[in-house]
């Protein structure tokens, strides 16, 4: 085995490396990453240095959405959605009767203007 054998051994040893890395390592390491956020999501994480809360697990998310709209739902079957509507009824009655008043306001400052002009013309100039 001369010098150019042993550099062409060397060199296909390193391109075999590269494409077990490329095709087979690197695919599996990718995988096995998004397995475990998936059971990190899952199960949750507890709390830790910079994380000091944690997180939840999926099915206790659901569980809080769950008890969530089971109160919504107790709240509208006790009439709380009509009294909602009410509120959102006197609210827009309310802001007709403001949107009137500030009209009102503004003719009045108009007619002001107007009546300053008439008695001293150059005070507006």
């Amino acid at each position: 085995m001369d010098g150019y054998e042993v550099l062409l051994y060397i060199g296909a040893s390193g391109v075999a490396a590269g494409s077990l890395w490329r095709w087979i390592i690197r695919p599996i390491m990718r995988a096995g990453k998004l397995v475990n956020r998936f059971f990190e999501d899952w199960f949750g994480e507890p709390a830790r240095p910079g994380s000091p809360l944690g997180r939840k697990g999926v099915l206790e998310r659901m569980d809080a959405l769950e008890s969530k709209a089971q109160r919504t739902e107790w709240h509208l079957g006790n009439g709380d959605a009509e009294r909602m509507r009410a509120v959102v009824n006197r609210i827009s009655r309310d802001q007709k009767t403001l949107s009137k008043k500030v009209e009102g306001i503004g003719a009045t400052a108009d007619h002001i203007e107007e009546t300053t002009d008439r008695i001293d013309p150059d005070a507006s100039a």
